[in-house]
């Protein structure tokens, strides 16, 4: 769907420009997605439940507002809360805190009954490295857990000076990782066969049983790009790194896809509002 992103400035203003979006999406009636970023230690206290505090007032303020001009139009309640740090003097999106305000905000929008947003899936480091995968997946199981509605940040880096193509391909993975772990262990008749273990018997194996070819594909998660296999049958470990795996699926991806072609009349539509 679509909707207008409105970032709020902290502390507790409410410039010009973003009243102009809220004014105008909430007489179309377009959903909001509005976003209150402070720094903790910053534009805001350092303690993070201040920063929430704060991060609310400035939400429901813009609210109030876009409720006035139109009961009726659709409000999400996000949040894009951080920390200044204070040795390196830039704002963390890939430490704890970033994912723990994306819980406090969750568990707000759940209290006002509204959809939750935010950022996550991010990472502080400039490169594709460790740190990458510590940060990108913290911030994306967190939110997942606290069940946060909308999650942005694929393919950030840099503390979102940076986008990489090749990051976007990992995130996609870490992504699928995070929606098989949600899921959980389904327990049902058919994942819980017993007549598996009379055809197997003792000592035998189940690769070949029909219940487990019509099972796998749907119980583990299956990478496409995350390393796996024989050590002994690896030549040099050190030419495949990461990031090598996604630049290579990323190119593959790109040679099969066709770009969907829009109907001649609004193709010359958007063009004439684009270049108007």
């Amino acid at each position: 769907f679509f909707s207008t992103l409105v970032c709020l400035t902290s502390p507790l203003v409410l410039r010009d420009d973003s009243i102009e979006l809220i004014v105008e999406s909430s007489r179309l009636g377009l959903p909001l997605f509005i976003e209150s970023g402070p720094m903790c230690g910053g534009t805001s206290p350092a303690t993070l439940a201040s920063t929430l505090i704060l991060a609310n007032a400035e939400l429901l303020s813009s609210f109030v507002l876009a409720k006035s001009v139109n009961p009726a139009v659709p409000l999400i309640y996000a949040s894009w809360a951080r920390i200044l740090d204070m040795k390196a003097a830039t704002v963390s999106h890939g430490g704890p805190e970033f994912s723990l305000l994306r819980i406090g905000t969750t568990q707000m929008a759940k209290y006002y009954g509204l959809p939750s947003g935010g950022g996550g899936i991010l990472a502080d480091t400039k490169s594709i490295d460790v740190q990458l995968g510590m940060e990108k997946l913290g911030t994306g199981l967190l939110p997942a857990l606290a069940e946060t509605n909308m999650v942005v940040g694929m393919g950030l880096i840099a503390d979102e000076n940076a986008i990489s193509l090749e990051t976007l391909v990992i995130d996609h993975e870490v992504t699928n990782w995070i929606k098989r772990a949600m899921r959980g262990i389904e327990v049902t008749d058919e994942t819980t066969d017993l007549s598996v273990f009379k055809e197997v018997g003792s000592g035998g194996d189940f690769v070949q049983t029909k219940h487990t070819r019509d099972n796998f594909r749907k119980e583990m998660f299956i990478p496409k790009i995350m390393d796996r296999g024989f050590l002994a049958l690896d030549k040099d470990p050190r030419a495949k790194t990461m990031r090598k795996r996604a630049r290579k699926h990323f190119r593959e991806v790109m040679e099969k896809y066709t770009p969907p072609e829009l109907p001649e009349d609004i193709d010359k539509k958007l063009d004439e509002i684009i270049y108007k």
